[in-house]
């Protein structure tokens, strides 16, 4: 039997590599969160956020938030958001 490797498309293995960071982000978010002795409805009301959304972030159950929104519920548990983006190969081409 012959096995054929999968090749991932580079728009694919952004959105996955996003989804994973949001996940670790939200796992680091709740050690912060727990660490300061604040619950969800307390850091919701300090970012003016709502607490099912927080909830839905930590589980790594959020597909889609605002680097704003992260970037007050980061700082309301003693957290300061940093974004960076790297070079990590060859960008897409037009075909000549």
């Amino acid at each position: 039997m012959r096995v054929m490797g999968t090749r991932e498309r580079p728009a694919d293995r952004g959105r996955r590599r996003a989804t994973d960071a949001l996940r670790r982000l939200g796992q680091e978010h709740r050690l912060a969160r727990v660490g300061a002795g604040l619950s969800l409805r307390e850091v919701a009301a300090a970012s003016t956020g709502s607490h099912q959304q927080l909830l839905r972030f930590e589980r790594g159950e959020l597909e889609r938030v605002s680097i704003a929104e992260l970037g007050a519920w980061c700082a309301v548990v003693g957290l300061e958001l940093g974004l960076r983006a790297y070079p990590a190969g060859d960008p897409i081409r037009d075909r000549a």
